[in-house]
């Protein structure tokens, strides 16, 4: 079974730079990386082959034979994928993300990394976490930027960011909102059917919660917008509340209710 497989194109540069003789620190600069995601990525490919790719000698490292061999193969690998050129369009990679994120997130980071690695063309796709993980698996996706939980054990993930949640309606309806049994009159606006905000609710409190019916938006930037409007009330994941909240349209309501956190993952 060819091992390399298992990389993604980045850990093949990596292992190029590695024979070429550059230092991870220098490596890590050429692709755009932290020093600890390449050292993260060292570790992957080690654990893929079942060996050091690396011994320390004094401050610098050179490559063992084992890792020798797996970088001739690096390199014969992208070269067989016409890297040699450095032209657009010849590596490609499909990333997907739900649409918020993607408009926040993905969409300028993508615009970066074209412009410091103009031989990969970057393509996204935005969907629901369940689908995302659903294409990441079969193929169709090559990575995937998601708070979702992961059942696959056949793929690997990388926490980048936490991600925060606020409970909060528009001014005239959070004002009547004084304790819980007074969300028994209100509308819960939600992503899809399958609660996907309602987890982040501490069991307890869940319990408690009554609301009079439920409003599925299909998306959270609608969510955010009926919120607004004073249609209902919703947990919202906090990056995209705060320019609304600091602006005034949403307010937290004034509740005893425990929200976890989740971590934003690269698939």
């Amino acid at each position: 079974m060819n091992s390399l497989r298992y990389l993604g194109f980045d850990d093949l540069f990596l292992l190029r730079y590695m024979l070429e003789g550059h230092s991870l620190t220098s490596a890590a600069k050429i692709l755009g990386l932290t020093q600890p995601a390449v050292t993260q990525r060292i570790r992957k490919i080690e654990k893929v082959f079942g060996c050091r790719l690396f011994n320390k000698v004094g401050r610098n490292i050179k490559l063992t034979s084992e890792g020798q061999a797996i970088c001739n193969k690096a390199v014969a690998a992208l070269t067989l994928m016409g890297e040699g050129s450095h032209e657009r369009g010849e590596l490609v990679l499909n990333v997907g993300t739900r649409p918020a994120a993607g408009v926040s997130w993905l969409w300028p980071a993508i615009s970066n990394l074209r412009k410091k690695h103009p031989y990969y063309t970057f393509h996204s796709y935005f969907g629901s976490g369940e689908e995302l993980l659903t294409r990441l698996v079969s193929g169709q996706l090559d990575a995937v930027l998601t708070s979702a939980p992961i059942a696959s054990k056949s793929v690997d993930s990388v926490e980048v960011a936490e991600e925060t949640y606020v409970f909060v309606g528009a001014p005239s309806v959070a004002k009547k909102i004084k304790k819980m049994s007074d969300i028994r009159d209100q509308i819960l606006v939600e992503h899809d059917r399958s609660f996907p905000f309602m987890r982040y609710i501490n069991p307890r409190d869940k319990a408690k919660l009554q609301y009079r019916d439920v409003w599925f938006l299909g998306s959270i930037v609608t969510m955010m917008q009926a919120i607004e409007k004073g249609f209902g009330i919703g947990i919202l994941p906090e990056y995209i509340a705060q320019k609304s909240l600091t602006s005034g349209k949403l307010k937290k309501l004034g509740i005893k209710v425990r929200l976890s956190s989740d971590n934003f993952r690269l698939v």
